[in-house]
């Protein structure tokens, strides 16, 4: 009885859309679209049907029952309208049915009908795929252009300079041109240059703060990778800062370490002041990046984890030098607290490998393992200056391999990129012109910092008959296609959809975009 009844709720669904098509109908025949499926019920089941033919009273087309099943074969009908009957004819059976009420507007017809004294509803829209959109993938593909804001002052404090762009390479000629500078201290503007996206949808992005090397005596934040750096991440959406610090010291073991710890006190100053500007300038505070090279990415690693009770013990002063004071004490007085997301270590190192478990903060490290200005494991820098001459001068200090087994042990998310045979800053030529390694390194960045805002790839699975499901949470906005079937209804993380048996293969898409404006896109075969 019930596959009786089945039968006859099919042939319910054929015959509305004839009678709606009749001749006996004031509707006009193209009221019914042919080829289009129309998706409704039948009583108390779904189904879908499909005209494919209408000639006078005869018709022809297929019927699906989707009340269970994820893919669903086609059931072929014919039939044809006598006076106030269709009789309509498949799988071998013919079937006369009476008394039908309809009403039809805007590609959807609702009413009812009588089949052996059994009154059935049914109601049908003409199916329309639903809209499909897929953004531009922000974070990883440069997408805008953006306008640069320079000198921006962060701070003041007491040091020998901020600015020394030079293209020498003789550490001996570099000191002895700056020991003339460093004989005093004055009081020093702490300024940024920074770089913002233009006519960005986001209320609210990524900062990246990219510091320099140059052995905390030369460099400038406008150095020529830097600024390469600072217009690829703006073009990917990030607000860029790139920031001038202190630099210079006297010959001296105790001088150079209190120099690198002043760099620190900077660093942490101007990521203070973007914070407390972050209305202006549109930051999102839950979105801190940082990359460094050379003596910026050990100012980059001390920005993330250093904390005071880590402070080198010639920050705190003796009988002839000055306290410092706490990292979070100098450049200016604003009181912002802040968490890094990930940095970028680019041949960087620190004094003290214990400061790393202060935050767990990705990292990714780039260093030739033949470096022998930062150690490549755990030494002292400047290994190249002969007669070894830099033990006077410098403590041992844990390289990015050291760095690297010190996260992956504390569980952070973390990778090292070693350059077999590579000195140091192999990123660019003498000239200063990027290498093949710049590329890999961009490359690599970009993609390790996306992960941040996009954990995983996202995946469609199947949780249970026609509904498809994507792992991810409350994103912004959602689309869903399907080659090959339809989709009955979606939310943004599923959707019901029925396969219709055929040729076509089974594709499902999925695009759409997070809070935090990163977008995602997957397609997958079913």
């Amino acid at each position: 009885m019930i596959k009786y009844m089945q039968k006859i709720l099919h042939l319910l669904v054929i015959i509305l859309l004839l009678l709606i098509a009749g001749c006996e109908s004031d509707i006009n025949i193209a009221d019914i679209q042919q080829d289009t499926f129309y998706y409704g019920t039948v009583g108390n089941r779904e189904m879908i049907i499909k005209v494919n033919h209408l000639n006078g009273k005869l018709f022809d087309g297929d019927y699906y029952d989707i009340s269970q099943n994820s893919t669903v074969n086609p059931i072929e009908f014919h039939g044809k309208i006598k006076r106030n009957k269709c009789v309509v004819s498949f799988l071998d059976k013919k079937m006369s049915i009476q008394h039908i009420q309809w009403k039809f507007s805007d590609n959807r017809f609702t009413g009812s009908c009588k089949i052996d004294g059994e009154e059935y509803d049914f109601q049908f829209t003409a199916y329309t795929a639903p809209e499909f959109k897929k953004y531009k993938n922000r974070y990883k593909e440069p997408i805008y252009e953006y306008n640069v804001i320079k000198n921006v002052k962060y701070g003041t404090a007491t040091g020998y300079w901020t600015s020394n762009p030079t293209t020498s390479t003789d550490y001996f000629e570099i000191i002895k041109n700056g020991l003339s500078s460093s004989i005093e201290t004055s009081t020093l503007a702490l300024t940024m240059d920074i770089y913002l996206p233009k006519n960005d949808y986001l209320s609210r992005r990524p900062l990246l703060m990219l510091i320099h090397g140059g052995g905390f005596y030369i460099g400038d934040k406008a150095d020529a990778p830097i600024v390469r750096w600072c217009n690829h991440f703006a073009s990917l959406g990030y607000v860029v800062a790139s920031i001038n610090y202190r630099m210079g010291f006297k010959p001296a073991k105790q001088s150079i370490e209190r120099c690198g710890y002043r760099a620190t006190q900077d660093a942490h100053a101007a990521m203070r002041f973007l914070l407390a500007n972050q209305d202006k300038f549109k930051i999102d505070p839950n979105y801190l990046f940082a990359a460094g090279s050379s003596a910026g990415g050990i100012t980059t690693l001390n920005l993330a984890f250093m904390r005071n009770k880590n402070r080198p013990e010639s920050s705190h002063g003796n009988w002839v030098l000055e306290d410092l004071g706490d990292i979070e004490s100098s450049g200016n007085t604003l009181k912002q607290t802040f968490h890094l997301r990930a940095i970028a270590n680019m041949w960087g190192a620190v004094h003290d490998i214990n400061e790393i478990a202060n935050s767990n903060t990705s990292i990714i490290s780039f260093h030739g393992d033949a470096d022998q200005v930062v150690p490549y494991d755990y030494d002292v820098p400047f290994k190249d200056i002969q007669l070894g001459f830099s033990k006077l001068f410098f403590n041992k200090m844990y390289g990015s391999a050291a760095i690297h087994r010190k996260a992956k042990e504390l569980g952070y998310r973390q990778t090292l990129h070693t350059f077999p045979g590579a000195g140091h800053a192999p990123h660019v030529d003498k000239n200063d012109n990027p290498t093949e390694k710049f590329w890999f390194i961009q490359k690599e960045m970009t993609d390790f910092f996306y992960r941040e805002f996009l954990p995983r790839d996202v995946v469609i699975s199947s949780k249970q008959a026609q509904v498809y499901t994507i792992d991810i949470s409350n994103p912004v906005r959602t689309y869903w296609k399907a080659e090959g079937g339809l989709i009955l209804s979606s939310n943004s993380t599923s959707a019901r959809v029925v396969w219709l048996k055929s040729d076509t293969p089974h594709k499902l898409s999925v695009a759409g975009y997070l809070e935090n404006g990163a977008a995602f896109f997957t397609e997958q075969n079913f």
